[in-house]
C-alpha cells in the first residue's frame, strides 16, 4: 500500500503468525513519509522531526498480541493434558459423539458442546454447562423396531434402542443412526423427532430388495450403524453388511457404495467423496464420488495391531498397517480421517495427502503393543491409557474429545509435544 494513501491498513490475516514480512526489517529508505498523519507508534506525522523515520514500531502497550502457533489464530490447539468433559456411572458409555456446531463448518464461532449417544438408550448434550437430555429415557428401549416408539413428538419423551451413530445437519438437526430398531431418526431443531430412513424390519442379508428407489422410510435396514449428513442434505447409512445407502433430496434410498464390507461408520470430506470403516475385514475404505468405486487405504484384512513403520523405521503405506475393530470417523480441520481404533485402545489419524497412518493422538503404546487401561487424567494424550474408544470428534479449538467406551466417559485432548 503506498504511503499516505487512503487504502485499508495493514493487518495480520487469519492464521497468520506474524505479516508478510517482519516489520523491523522492512526498508521505507526509498518512500517518503513525510505526509503520514499518524505513525505505527502513535506519533503524529507532522510532528517535529516530520515523518515516522524511528517510529515505524507499533507501540508495544497498543500492538495487537501476535498470536501463538499453537492458539487458534494459529490453527492449531497448544498441547493440553487429558480431562474428563462427562462422566456419569448411572447414564453409561458413551459410544458415539458429533459436535452441536461442526468443526469444519463456518456458521457459528461458538461452541455448544457435543451431542453423546450412551449405552443407556439416551443422547445427551455435553461439554457446554450442565448436561441436557435431548432424545431417549433413562434405561428404557423401545421394544417393537416397527412402532413408532415417539415419532413425531418431544424426542426427550421418545424411546430409542441402541443409538451407535450421530450426525449434524446444517439446519442443526440431529440425526441418530440406530441398529436395534433398523432405524436412521431425524430430531428437528425444535426436538421432535421422526423417523428419515427404515420402516423397522430388518433388511437380511439374503435379501434382494430392501426397498432400493422408494421412499427411505417405507424401505427397510440391516444394521445403521452410522450416519452422516451432506451440507445439502443428502443422508448416508452405515448400514452394516447392506453397505452404504444413501438418501436423496426426494426422500429416495439407494445402495451405493462397498457393497462387498460390512460398513460401521461414514463421513464425507469438502471433494464429496467419503471414507467408511468396516468390520471383518478390518479397513478404512474411501469411496469416490463420481462412480463409488471404493478403495482400501488403511488396514491389511487382518486385525490386530503392527505399528505404522516398516522395518526400516519409514512411514508404512496405511494399507500395510492393521487396524482391530475401526469404529466411528471423523475428519480433522487439516483433512486427516480421524478414526477410533476400539480393538486396539487408540485414536489415530490417516493422512490422506501422504497415504499413511499416525498413530499417536491418544492412546498409550509400550513394548510395541496397545495399552488398555485408565491412568486418570492429567496426562499428554499418548500417555493416557484408553479402554475401548469408540468415536473421536476435533473442535474448532483444535481439541479432540472421545468417547472413551470402556472407562465410561467423554474425554478431551490437545495435541502431545514433539518428543
Amino acid at each position: 500500500m503506498r504511503a499516505g494513501s487512503n487504502g485499508p491498513p495493514l493487518a495480520l490475516g487469519v492464521g497468520e503468525e506474524y505479516g508478510p514480512v517482519p516489520f523491523a526489517n522492512t526498508d521505507f529508505g526509498a518512500t517518503s513519509l513525510s505526509n503520514v498523519a499518524v505513525c505505527p507508534d502513535g506519533k503524529a506525522g507532522p510532528a517535529n522531526p516530520p515523518g515516522c523515520t524511528g517510529h515505524l514500531q507499533p507501540d508495544p502497550a497498543g500492538a495487537p498480541p501476535i498470536p501463538a502457533r499453537c492458539s487458534a489464530a494459529g490453527a492449531s490447539a497448544c498441547p493440553s493434558d487429558t480431562a474428563t468433559v462427562f462422566a456419569d456411572a448411572d447414564v453409561g458409555a458413551p459410544v458415539a459423539l458429533a459436535r452441536a456446531t461442526p468443526a469444519t463448518w463456518a456458521t457459528a464461532l461458538t461452541d455448544r458442546g457435543l451431542y453423546g449417544a450412551f449405552d443407556d438408550g439416551t443422547i445427551r448434550l455435553v461439554g457446554n454447562g450442565s448436561p441436557k437430555l435431548v432424545a431417549g429415557r433413562h434405561g428404557k428401549r423401545c421394544e417393537q423396531p416397527t412402532d413408532a416408539c415417539g415419532d413425531r413428538g418431544p424426542a426427550d419423551q421418545a424411546l430409542l434402542g441402541t443409538p451407535s451413530g450421530l450426525a449434524v445437519g446444517l439446519d442443526g438437526s440431529v440425526y441418530i443412526a440406530d441398529p436395534a430398531l433398523h432405524r436412521v431418526r431425524r430430531i428437528d431443531p425444535a426436538g421432535t423427532i421422526v423417523t428419515v430412513a427404515g420402516n423397522g424390519r430388518d433388511c437380511a442379508p439374503a435379501a434382494q430388495d430392501c426397498g432400493g428407489g422408494r421412499q427411505a422410510n417405507e424401505a427397510s435396514l440391516a444394521g445403521p450403524y452410522g450416519v452422516w449428513v451432506d451440507p445439502g442434505g443428502e443422508i448416508y447409512i452405515a448400514d452394516g453388511p447392506r453397505a452404504i445407502r444413501r438418501v436423496r433430496r426426494d426422500g429416495r434410498i439407494y445402495s451405493v457404495a462397498a457393497r462387498d464390507f460390512d460398513v460401521r461408520s461414514v463421513v464425507g470430506v469438502s471433494s464429496g467423496d467419503l471414507y467408511a470403516s468396516t468390520n471383518s475385514p478390518d479397513h478404512i475404505v474411501k469411496i469416490d464420488h463420481e462412480d463409488w468405486r471404493t478403495t482400501k487405504v488403511v488396514g491389511t484384512g487382518t486385525s490386530g495391531y503392527n505399528g505404522n513403520t516398516t522395518r526400516l523405521g519409514t512411514l508404512a503405506p496405511g494399507t500395510a498397517v492393521q487396524v482391530d475393530d475401526p469404529r466411528r470417523l471423523a475428519i480433522g480441520l487439516d483433512g486427516d480421517v480421524l478414526f477410533a481404533d476400539a480393538g486396539d485402545h487408540l485414536i489415530r489419524a490417516y493422512v490422506p495427502s501422504s497415504g499413511h497412518v499416525i498413530d499417536d493422538l491418544a492412546g498409550v503404546v509400550a513394548n510395541g503393543a496397545p495399552r488398555e487401561g485408565f491412568n486418570g487424567d492429567g496426562h499428554w494424550a499418548d500417555q493416557t491409557e484408553l479402554s475401548r474408544p469408540q468415536a473421536v470428534s476435533p473442535g474448532r479449538n483444535g481439541l479432540f474429545t472421545i468417547a472413551d467406551s470402556g472407562n465410561r466417559r467423554v474425554r478431551q485432548f490437545g495435541p502431545s509435544p514433539p518428543r
